[in-house]
C-alpha cells in the first residue's frame, strides 16, 4: 500500500509469538502455519514477515517453519525478508545464526531502561555482523507494566537512542503495550526524536487496541506518524486476537490489520492539513 506521499513499509507479525504467543499457537498444525504464510505473501506481499520465535516454550516447529519459508520464497522468486523473533539471550542469538537466520527482532522491556545487560547483549549481537538486520522493539507506554514505575518521554527517547544508532540495528519499533498511547504523548515522542536527530527511516510503529474499543485513535496515530515521516508499520491479518507484544492472555489486543490501512491513510490526509500535528514536516 502507498499513500500519495509516503509508501508504507509493512512488517507482517501474524505468525509471531516472541513474548506472548498467539492463542493456540503451540497446538496449531504445521500445515496451517505454512498455509497462513503462503496466504500472507501472495495476498499482501509485505516486504518483511516474521515467521516464528526462539522463545521457550513456543519454539515448536521453528526450524521446520524457517526452512519451509526460506525455500518457498526462493523457489517462487518472492522478494520478502524473513525475520525470527529472538529473546535477548546470547544462546538464542547463536541458535538463530546457526539455523541460517539473517534477520531478527528482539523486544526490550521498559524495565530494561534501568538495566544495562540487555543493552550490552543487543549491541554485541548487532555489531557482530552475524545478522543482516536487527529490529528492536521498545515500549512507548508511560508506565512500566513490570515495575510500575513511571516512564517519561525523555526515558523513552533515551532508550530508543541506545539502539537506533547501533551498527547493525535496522529499525527501532515503538510498541503500544495495551493500546493506551494518546495523541499528545506520540507528538512529544516525535519532538524528542527530532531534537536528537533520529532518522525516522529507522523508526517503526506497532499499534494495539482494546478489543472492545473503536480503533479510530489507532488510525489517527498512524496518520500522525505517516505525516511526520514514520512509515514502517507492523500489521497482521488475524482479527480475533493480537500478537505477543501485549500483556496477559486475557488482555490480548488486536494489532493494526490490513483492513485498517485505508483508514490510516484517510487519517493521514486529515493530519497533513493540521500544522500542529506535524513536526518539521517534509
Amino acid at each position: 500500500m502507498t499513500t500519495k506521499l509516503h509508501p508504507l513499509r509493512l512488517f507482517d507479525v501474524t505468525l509471531r509469538e516472541s513474548i506472548k504467543p498467539m492463542k493456540h499457537w503451540s497446538t496449531t498444525p504445521l500445515a496451517l502455519k505454512q498455509f497462513r504464510f503462503k496466504h500472507i505473501v501472495h495476498t499482501h506481499n509485505p516486504p518483511n514477515i516474521e515467521i516464528g520465535s526462539l522463545t521457550l516454550p513456543h519454539m515448536l516447529d521453528f526450524d521446520t517453519m524457517f526452512q519451509f519459508s526460506n525455500n518457498y520464497l526462493q523457489q517462487n522468486r518472492i522478494n520478502t525478508n524473513i525475520y525470527m523473533a529472538v529473546p535477548s539471550k546470547q544462546k538464542r542469538f547463536e541458535m538463530a545464526h546457526e539455523l541460517g537466520v539473517k534477520n531478527i527482532s528482539v523486544a526490550v522491556s521498559t524495565s530494561d531502561y534501568f538495566k544495562t545487560v540487555t543493552n550490552r547483549i543487543i549491541n554485541k549481537v548487532s555489531e557482530s555482523g552475524k545478522f543482516e538486520s536487527v529490529k528492536v522493539y521498545i515500549s512507548c507506554s508511560d508506565v512500566c507494566l513490570e515495575t510500575g514505575k513511571a516512564v517519561t518521554v525523555d526515558m523513552i527517547a533515551d532508550n530508543i537512542c541506545k539502539y537506533v544508532f547501533c551498527k547493525g540495528v535496522s529499525e527501532v519499533t515503538l510498541y503500544d503495550d495495551v493500546g493506551t498511547l494518546e495523541q499528545n504523548s506520540l507528538i512529544n515522542i516525535i519532538c524528542h526524536l527530532r531534537n536528537r536527530k533520529v532518522p525516522f527511516s529507522k523508526i517503526g510503529l506497532h499499534f494495539n487496541r482494546k478489543i472492545t474499543s473503536i480503533p479510530t485513535n489507532m488510525h489517527l496515530l498512524g496518520g500522525i506518524c505517516i505525516a511526520n515521516g514514520i512509515t514502517n508499520i507492523d500489521v497482521s491479518y488475524i482479527t480475533d486476537n493480537g500478537c505477543n507484544l501485549t500483556v496477559g492472555d486475557n488482555d490480548m489486543n488486536t494489532n493494526t490489520q490490513y483492513d485498517d490501512l485505508d483508514a490510516i491513510e484517510a487519517a493521514y490526509e486529515r493530519v497533513k492539513m493540521n500544522e500542529e500535528l506535524i513536526i518539521n514536516y517534509y
